[in-house]
């Protein structure tokens, strides 16, 4: 199993965060991978019809949590980024795009390889240090892997049209 999934089911079994949203392909048994390491977790299987993260035919959408979800839970963006734990999951479908966002990863580094986690966008600046402290405590004690470090990045990303707009 690649660290990045591992780390993410291992948030979920420590109650960090509720749900991962993933894709993979067809071939590979996820509820075998998943229940070897994590028994007590559920894989989800999405609807081909969701607008999940990947709908081409060859690829399945799953959700991994510790109890069933249910399609209704994630039939809109703003209901799957609440499932999710996104702070700006409310209005997300409304995020002006032509101004100022924020972009947040969550990265954990083990053997020298800096994992991305998973990342949130927002319009609004976010203190999600609550997030990272929850994050270190499980991964940095944890006996699989030796987690070195896990660290927040932020990217502020400014649109050219903002710029040009602020120097009309």
């Amino acid at each position: 199993m690649e660290q990045f999934l591992y780390f993410n089911y291992k948030l979920i079994e420590e109650g960090v965060r509720e749900v991962f949203l993933h894709f993979c392909d067809n071939s590979v048994d996820i509820e075998q991978e998943v229940k070897e390491l994590f028994p007590n977790l559920i894989v989800n299987f999405m609807d081909n019809h969701s607008k999940s993260c990947c709908n081409q035919s060859h690829y399945k959408n799953f959700i991994v949590s510790k109890r069933i979800i249910y399609p209704d839970e994630y039939d809109t963006n703003e209901k799957l980024g609440k499932l999710l734990g996104y702070k700006s999951a409310e209005g997300f479908d409304k995020l002006n795009r032509d101004l100022i966002m924020y972009n947040y990863t969550f990265y954990a580094v083990y053997d020298n390889n800096h994992i991305d986690l998973f990342n949130e966008l927002s319009q609004d600046k976010l203190d999600l240090s609550i997030m990272l402290n929850e994050i270190k405590k499980v991964l940095l004690n944890d006996n699989k892997y030796k987690v070195t470090d896990v660290y927040l990045e932020e990217d502020k990303k400014i649109p050219v049209v903002s710029l040009i707009n602020q120097l009309k």
